[in-house]
């Protein structure tokens, strides 16, 4: 069982965050997962405590982490709800032993690592209470690869077209989804989850993050694949998170990530689910995903892992260059090596 670790650390009063000489609360709750993030969770905790708009309360879950954690938690956010769990669970029971300690219509996710900008929960409030169709709202952010911020941002990434497709109409800086988005959203996933906040009533249509898939890089997809057919999803177009990107990243490995993504879609079409009439679309991705893999693991030089995954690739979906790369690989030893050195070469 879950432990509650009391109330620990809070900003000037219950709930409530200082900013500008003056206090603002919201009825939101943010609900923070932690496993071994002592390097990070200070600065996290921080970019929520200084939101123009401070939440109603902050839930954090330590999976149970065996380094310095709670030490760092207990530093800065005195009073606010702290859940221990005695046994590694992933973060997917993380996040819904979080939701379900919380008492707000609105919840907000952030990840342990990754920082708020200061108006990102008073933008997103602003956009439900605009929007009361509305029940899963993003918003654009940036990477911090290693302390250095990329030039551009998330949305930019998207493919040409992306945006004008996916997108029913535009208000201000809100962008409101086709229902459903999935078809799009397969294509080019612009979410992720410390940017995500959601109506609680969501919950009663799409449930809880899965937790089986929450040792997977990319736990989170499921779960926005399901929301998306219950809902109407809207994004914002500013950068209002910053996502750090790191040594200790969880997802850190493509090809890992992608083949993450692959299990889970699998995992998405086994049956007669909700999935059911997109099933084309996500077994067309999974055959893609697993060839971006293959590519990944090959320019990575890990031959052993690259032959495996290629054996899931179709015959029809390799072309020239695929078919001498799984020649490479599949050749023994130091003549494999010798020979994917001549290949990465060119």
């Amino acid at each position: 069982m879950e432990g509650r670790g009391g109330r620990v650390g809070q900003a000037d009063g219950a709930g409530s965050a200082i900013t500008g000489g003056r206090a603002l609360n919201s009825d939101v709750s943010v609900i923070i997962p932690v496993y071994n993030g002592a390097r990070f969770i200070e600065r996290t905790i921080e970019s929520v405590l200084r939101q123009t708009l401070a939440p109603k309360e902050i839930i954090i879950v330590d999976d149970a982490s065996t380094d310095e954690t709670r030490r760092c938690i207990e530093r800065v956010a005195a009073d606010h709800t702290f859940i221990q769990v005695p046994e590694n669970r992933g973060v997917c029971h993380s996040r819904n032993a979080g939701i379900r300690a919380s008492t707000s219509p609105l919840i907000a996710l952030s990840d342990q690592d990754d920082l708020w900008h200061p108006e990102k929960l008073a933008r997103q409030v602003a956009a439900f209470e605009a929007h009361p169709s509305i029940e899963l709202l993003f918003t654009n952010f940036q990477y911090l690869r290693n302390e250095v911020f990329d030039e551009s941002d998330k949305f930019a990434e998207a493919p040409p077209g992306f945006w004008e497709d996916a997108v029913e109409r535009r208000e201000g800086d809100a962008a409101m989804l086709k229902r459903p988005a999935l078809p799009y959203l397969l294509m080019f996933q612009p979410v992720f989850p410390s940017t995500m906040m959601f109506r609680r009533t969501l919950l009663d249509k799409a449930s809880l993050f899965d937790e089986p898939v929450g040792r997977e890089q990319s736990e989170d997809l499921e779960f926005l694949l399901r929301c998306d057919l219950n809902c109407r999803m809207a994004a914002l177009l500013t950068p209002l998170a910053t996502i750090r990107k790191h040594g200790q990243n969880y997802s850190g490995n493509t090809a890992r990530t992608i083949l993450s993504q692959v299990r889970i879609l699998t995992r998405m079409v086994q049956g007669q689910g909700p999935y059911e009439p997109f099933r084309a679309a996500i077994t067309a991705q999974i055959r893609h995903r697993t060839l971006l893999a293959f590519n990944a693991l090959f320019a990575e030089g890990d031959l052993a892992a690259a032959r495996l995954v290629l054996r899931d690739v179709p015959h029809r979906s390799r072309d020239l260059r695929v078919v001498v790369k799984g020649a490479v690989a599949a050749m023994p030893g130091p003549l494999g090596k010798a020979a994917w050195r001549v290949l990465s070469s060119r």
